[in-house]
């Protein structure tokens, strides 16, 4: 077995060295190359000049002079150039089939030959333990100095694949001796360690190689797991991140290797969440996990809008600041399951508001107004957010902190409502600049849906901790903020309601839809049909001043759902009880009110047959109020005759009914 091992590791140690001896003549090849290249070039350009050189005047006889004078010479015309054609990058694949990839492999195989021969060392204890360490930096620190030469030599790739072999070796002795033989202690192999990735990334830096700011990297992050029997100091290890991050940030603001910023976000994230579940969900953990979510959240934050500053445009920051930040609002799970929050919403509440704080100043803070990431990171918060309020409501919510945890759900839903203002001010200084790209809709869709979601939460709450309020007009505030929105679009904006702009559309609509369950509302289990018909009338009716299609699809959905619900489900005529005045009863209003929706929306959109949806949305609408009132026509016979507190239907003994 031991012949085997060593036959292994003589074995790639050879490979290791033969790939490096062709790489040193690849190289060699190339430098006598670039030497012919250089030495033709002066010649080539020579020639090109000599070529290029008038030709001799001819003899000015006197028949050549009068007709130069009798045809005067043509004006001079600036010569047109072509233009260059867009130069398509290409892979150099003989490049890397002939450099790098020999220079990976041969640094990878270099480095499992040393792996191999310190473990056979290890096993037959050829070497002392502290010589084994020595002999390891020893080879580390060799590969990097002769990576260093080998790349300012013009064997670039041979030498950035050595340092990074260095590199990885480093990481490996430097772990050895604190894991393994307790030569060092954990204080001075964390300094280390953190001494080897920031000379990782001064060395990726100088030497433009990629790979070893991937491997600092890497090692950065890989170094706490490594330590694991290292006490529980979170403030201590987040110190360190938050630093890894800066000097990866370092590096990729000098170079623009801008994926390290979403790679360091990945590695940030699972450090935050390794060490969320190892406490012991205390209080204390909870303000240390307060600050060090919202700290990297920060962090990221402003790196990304650094680099949003900065050419050439790119594509990762925004991203990366995103992922922590939904980051910080997952943590908010972590802390709904603490038990010792129950009665303190201020703590709960306020982590998430400064969270959301952060992602709405982001997405403020891109460059491009029209960014797909940015707006759906948006919404990805405002979901997160009411989830997490839901949580509250559903498990964490006290009686003694009603007041207070009704004035958080009404600040969350200004913070989103209030959101697509600033963006609308965005667009307006971006105009000045004539930097406007895209005029978006979503800000203002997001802001209804805001309403939409934190409408159900404070009723509820209002519903169980006040139930002597009158709750109709608790939909009355939810109008107001969507109506100064179509007061600002149309008197400060300058929208004209019948471009049929998606923005007033969204802000109408959301007002529209409060205003119809204001008085709905009142009734006990019928209000919610009712508040569909009445809403999809007043979409209907808002088409014929704002010209969006979505208006009239949406309106008339919202009524064919009060019409699925009246006509097709018999659970509605139990609702209440018989009551003792026949035809005039709640199902007069009810169907009625609901019949009269459908006639009236109908003959607000019949004039606009644009669109085959155009003309065949009112026809549905008159049938579907048709089929209402013969529904009611037949409800109240049945409750004329009908016998006892519920509504009896029968087809046969009695002739007054039949007739």
């Amino acid at each position: 077995m031991e012949g085997f091992i060593t036959c292994g590791v003589l074995a790639a140690v050879a490979f290791g060295l033969l790939a490096l001896g062709l790489l040193i003549w690849q190289g060699a090849r190339l430098r006598h190359l670039q030497t012919i290249v250089q030495t033709l070039t002066p010649r080539v350009a020579a020639l090109e000049k000599h070529a290029a050189a008038a030709p001799t005047e001819p003899q000015m006889t006197p028949e050549v002079m009068a007709r130069t004078v009798a045809t005067p010479p043509p004006l001079p015309t600036a010569p047109v150039a072509a233009a260059p054609k867009p130069i398509v990058p290409t892979i150099d694949w003989e490049a890397f089939m002939g450099v790098k990839l020999f220079a990976w492999v041969g640094g990878f195989v270099l480095f499992l030959g040393v792996v191999f021969l310190v473990k056979y060392s290890f096993q037959n204890d050829l070497i002392s333990p502290l010589m084994r360490v020595v002999l390891g930096v020893l080879v580390g620190l060799g590969l990097i100095v002769g990576g260093w030469f080998s790349a300012v030599r013009s064997y670039r790739a041979s030498g950035q694949s050595l340092c990074a072999t260095g590199v990885l070796v480093l990481y490996a002795d430097i772990f050895a001796a604190h894991a393994f033989y307790s030569l060092i202690g954990l204080p001075l192999t964390f300094v280390l360690m953190s001494a080897i990735t920031l000379a990782a990334f001064l060395l990726a830096s100088i030497l433009d190689a990629q790979v070893v700011g991937v491997l600092g990297l890497v090692g950065g992050f890989v170094t706490p797991p490594l330590l694991s029997s290292a006490p529980d100091n979170p403030l201590f290890l987040f110190g360190y991140i938050a630093l890894l991050n800066f000097g990866i940030a370092a590096v990729v603001l000098r170079k623009k290797w801008d994926y390290l910023l979403l790679l360091a976000a990945f590695g940030t994230i699972a450090m935050e969440f390794a060490w969320a579940p190892s406490g012991n969900k205390d209080a204390g953990n909870a303000w240390i996990g307060f600050y060090i979510f919202l700290g990297l959240q920060l962090q990221f934050l402003l790196i990304a809008l650094l680099r949003q500053r900065m050419e050439p445009e790119e594509r990762w920051s925004m991203p990366a600041a995103l992922s922590v930040g939904w980051a910080s609002l997952g943590f908010g799970s972590w802390l709904l399951e603490n038990g010792g929050l129950a009665g303190r919403p201020g703590f709960f509440f306020g982590f998430i508001f400064l969270a959301d704080i952060g992602l709405l100043a982001l997405a403020l803070g891109r460059k491009r107004l029209a960014s797909f990431s940015t707006m759906a990171g948006v919404a990805v918060a405002l979901v997160l957010t009411w989830t997490l309020e839901w949580g509250w409501h559903s498990w964490r919510l006290s009686s003694g902190a009603t007041l207070e945890t009704l004035g958080w759900y009404l600040a969350f839903l200004l913070l989103f409502v209030g959101y697509p203002f600033f963006e609308k001010r965005r667009e307006v200084a971006a105009k000045l600049t004539d930097t406007l790209t895209v005029v978006s809709a979503v800000p203002w869709a997001l802001g209804a849906l805001a309403g939409v979601l934190h409408f159900w939460v404070v009723y509820e709450l209002v519903e169980s901790a006040y139930p002597a309020l009158l709750n109709g007009f608790l939909p009355l505030l939810f109008v107001l903020p969507y109506a100064f929105g179509v007061f600002y679009l149309i008197r400060r904006c300058g929208v004209v309601p019948a471009s049929g702009d998606a923005r007033l559309a969204w802000q109408g609509g959301a007002a529209l839809f409060f205003v119809s369950l204001i008085f709905p509302i009142q009734f006990e289990r019928e209000w919610i049909t009712l508040g569909w018909a009445v809403e999809g009338l007043a979409l209907l009716v808002l088409f014929r001043y704002v010209r969006n299609a979505g208006l009239r699809v949406v309106g008339a959905g919202l009524l064919g759902i009060a019409f699925t619900r009246l006509a097709l489900n018999p659970a509605v005529l139990e609702y209440h009880r018989r009551a003792p005045m026949r035809i005039w009863n709640w199902y007069l209003y009810v169907y009625g009110i609901a019949s009269f929706c459908f006639f009236a929306g109908a003959r607000a959109v019949s004039s606009y047959r644009e669109s085959l949806s155009g003309r065949v949305i009112p026809r549905t609408l008159y049938a579907q109020g048709a089929i209402l009132l013969f529904v009611l026509l037949n409800i109240e016979i049945a409750d004329y005759f009908s016998v006892g507190p519920t509504l009896t239907f029968s087809f046969e003994g009695n002739f007054a009914r039949d007739m």
